[in-house]
């Protein structure tokens, strides 16, 4: 049994997938297996995984038609055999020393149950990768204050399931929601419900990817009004879990983000109107609280503030951001 899962959901990513599984193959710690599973593929990727399931045995190969990501994410939790996960995009790339220094991380106590690096992003070039032998600086944090730092945003952790490497144990009874969007927001922060010890590290070790035509850059539809529904969803959980008013607060700063993205990003359509509604009166109760809440994001105190002009000046105030 190898010490760690990689899982890596591919669809469509030919330019960029070889980069990918490159930088897997080159890391400084070995034991690991690769579980690859192509989401009904229709370009040159199922060659491309090809080659480096031949040459190397830790690579292994499964295919589904597609079904979204959430849905190959999940096929290759099933699939994993290690006690430790980790989850890459395949237009991502890893820094050689990552499943290293995060299973250094996950050794400092036997409590810890997650391990979470920073990231840089890159557009068509990798980011200057950190130079081996660097030695990495932990914190160890208790899941509260690893939620706190979720759901405030822009801190260490975030709520990427990339980034980090999980105890498969936290997976048992979760999984990605599949068919809709926003899967992570959903599922990471309760794999931190349920861990007992926190690990992060400051190295940038994960190289994220922007593209143009990624789901984040891409047009607002009405699928996407889920966001709202998930950051809804996410104020429930904490109150339910936890008496922390801290918590509590938080979870409010990253619903009230997902009001002002939904009012935002929503077309002036009928059908949007609902969510556009719903996103308003979420505002109105709980602008005031959240107003006073150091720890919320600047952009979100000054939509606030706009918020006290109306529902339409609050729209064309962050209409101009979009």
């Amino acid at each position: 049994m190898s010490v760690v899962s990689i899982i890596i959901p591919v669809y469509n990513v030919e330019a960029y997938l070889r980069n990918c599984l490159l930088s897997i193959e080159y890391q400084e710690f070995k034991d690991f297996e690769v579980i690859v599973v192509n989401d009904g593929s229709t370009d040159n990727s199922e060659a491309i995984i090809d080659e480096f399931v031949e040459r190397d045995k830790r690579f292994q190969y499964f295919s589904q038609e597609n079904k979204g990501m959430a849905s190959a994410r999940n096929l290759g939790i099933e699939k994993a055999s290690s006690p430790w996960i980790t989850f890459v995009d395949s237009d991502d790339m890893l820094s050689p020393g990552f499943l290293k220094t995060l299973l250094e991380g996950a050794s400092l106590e036997s409590d810890i149950d997650i391990v979470a690096s920073s990231f840089k992003k890159f557009f068509l070039e990798p980011a200057k990768i950190p130079p081996k032998n660097i030695p990495a600086s932990f914190k160890i944090i208790s899941k509260e204050k690893a939620l706190l730092n979720i759901l405030y945003q822009d801190r260490l952790p975030d709520h990427s399931p990339w980034n980090k490497i999980f105890k498969k144990e936290l997976w048992k009874d979760l999984r990605f929601p599949e068919g809709d969007y926003f899967e992570d927001l959903h599922a990471i922060p309760r794999t931190f419900i349920k861990a007992k010890k926190i690990a992060t590290t400051p190295l940038p070790l994960y190289l994220y990817r922007q593209r143009e035509n990624s789901f984040i850059h891409s047009d607002f539809n009405l699928k996407k009004a889920i966001l709202l529904d998930t950051a809804e969803d996410i104020l429930e959980l904490m109150e339910k879990e936890f008496s922390n008013k801290k918590i509590h607060r938080a979870a409010k700063s990253i619903l009230l983000s997902g009001c002002f993205s939904i009012l935002m990003r929503c077309p002036c359509a009928k059908e949007f109107e609902i969510y556009k509604d719903r996103a308003w009166e979420d505002i109105k109760k709980y602008r005031l609280e959240s107003l006073f809440d150091l720890n919320i994001r600047q952009k979100n105190r000054i939509s606030i503030l706009a918020s006290f002009l109306g529902k339409n000046n609050l729209e064309k105030f962050l209409k101009r951001f979009k």
